[in-house]
Formats: C-alpha cells, structure tokens, sequence
C-alpha cells in the first residue's frame, strides 16, 4: 500500500513538474439558503435570511461576473462566503472548503464583497454635519451615560479613551 501512495506522490510531482493542468471539474455548491433552517443560517452568517437577502438586492449588479461560464460563482455565493468569513473570523481555505470554491477565489470575493459593503456607508452611516447638530448629540449622549465628547456610537466596538479627568456636561470643540 505504501508503494502505491509512493507511485501517486511521484506521478502529481512530474505532473507538476511538466505543468499539467489539473482536469477541470465544476463543483456543485450549496444552496445555504435552502439546506440550512432560519436558526442554524443565523449561527453560521450571524445575519437573517431576509436580511441577506436585502443586502443581496443592495449589491447584486457589482458581484454579477464579466465572465459567462458554467462555474460562475453566483452573487448570492459570494455574499455568503464573505459573510461567513465575517461571522467565524476563519482563514481562507476554511472558508472556501465551506463554500465548495478554491482559496484563491474565496479571496477575491471576500475584497469584492467588502468593497460593495462599504460602498453602501454613505446610505447608512450619517454624522453630524453641523456644529448644533453635534452640540445636541453630544448633550443627549450625556445624558444617557455620562459620556463627554460623543457624537456617535457603533455596536460591540469599545475604543480606550483617555478620561477627561472630570465630568464635564457640555463641551464644544475649542477650534470651532
């Protein structure tokens, strides 16, 4: 038996060596949106199904390929590669091996995908333009905690401050 591993092991070297492809196969993918129940989606992705799909409709036209094949991997693929990539913090190869795709393509879908994202922050995170606007945001923050200084906040993040050193009920920047 070891013999035989031996002769496969030299056979993928000189095929290597030679630079012979490797025969092409499409790969079927899963459909998590169909296999997976509403709870286990949410485990995996950390999103809902209907919130996917609403993000999908977002960014669909930029993840549609140049490219017409049989093995295009499809917006919604892509979507859930990327948010999977999120939701585990995994490497690439976990993440394509999930997705039935190579780790090389998990990669550039993860930049694709993250760029379409991000270009959506214009449609859902708005600060402050003017100087009452952030004023008054600045006194509700206080408020509600005692926070001088905030204008915003974004869930599960936590920035070390350095402390003010006392409370300080209103403050306005001093190069306004």
């Amino acid at each position: 038996m070891e013999h035989f591993i031996d002769e496969i092991l030299e056979l993928e070297e000189v095929r290597i060596v030679n630079g012979i492809r490797r025969q092409y196969t499409i790969r079927e993918r899963p459909n998590y949106l169909e296999i997976l129940d509403d709870f286990d989606f949410f485990r995996r992705f950390r999103l809902k199904k209907h919130t996917v799909l609403l993000l999908l409709g977002k960014i669909n036209d930029q993840l549609l390929s140049k490219i017409t094949r049989n093995s295009n991997i499809t917006p919604i693929t892509q979507l859930l590669v990327t948010l999977r990539y999120y939701a585990s913090g995994s490497m690439y190869v976990t993440v394509a091996d999930f997705a039935g795709i190579s780790k090389a393509a998990a990669c550039r879908i993860i930049e694709k995908v993250t760029n379409a994202i991000c270009a959506l922050r214009p449609e859902y995170i708005k600060l402050p333009s003017t100087v009452a606007e952030r004023s008054s945001l600045m006194d509700e923050f206080f408020k509600i905690a005692q926070f001088p200084k905030v204008i915003g906040a974004i869930d599960c993040t936590h920035v070390q401050i350095q402390s003010p050193g006392k409370l300080v009920p209103s403050v306005e920047s001093k190069s306004e």
